[in-house]
């Protein structure tokens, strides 16, 4: 059996639905944040689980990510926790807003994705005060540890601005 060709893996990605939740990326300080206003170049690895990399050391941002068409792409990556996300290329985000968790040594930047054509309604609110609340819902609740690494979804991703 042959391995899959990238034009073949991108179709089976495309293949699967789109994603309209929240997902994660942790940044440090040398990576600096996004521009606040930015579109994805290269396929980003994201996690459903904030806190799979909110407790990863020396994080400044933890980019919250409000996706239409990023694709839950953890049955063809192995990922046995189910959290693995693909924010696609072409994909254009916008800031709506940032906070400090409560005793986290991370700001929380969320970003939305802006989309031209109608789209289903994603699963997480449209204000920015419902958006806060969901994320912080996801760092605080209880949950099982993961064996998942981390390192796949820390650090810069490939952005570049919107022209025009």
């Amino acid at each position: 059996m042959t391995a899959p060709t990238p034009h073949d893996l991108a179709r089976t990605i495309l293949a699967q639905p789109p994603y309209g939740r929240p997902t994660y990326r942790a940044l440090t300080a040398e990576d600096g944040p996004p521009a606040p206003g930015f579109m994805i170049t290269a396929a980003t690895p994201t996690t459903s689980d904030p806190q799979l990399v909110a407790a990863v050391p020396g994080i400044r941002w933890l980019v919250a990510f409000m996706n239409y068409t990023a694709r839950d792409i953890s049955g063809l990556t192995g990922d046995l926790t189910g959290s693995e996300v693909a924010v696609l290329p072409g994909a254009v985000f916008g800031a709506v807003g940032s906070f400090r968790p409560e005793g986290a040594p991370f700001d929380v930047l969320v970003a939305a994705e802006m989309v031209r054509e109608p789209m289903p309604d994603p699963v997480w609110p449209a204000d920015n005060a419902g958006m806060e609340r969901m994320v912080l819902e996801a760092l605080f609740a209880p949950s099982l540890p993961s064996t998942e690494d981390p390192a796949k979804y820390t650090g810069p991703f490939a952005w570049e601005t919107p022209q025009g």
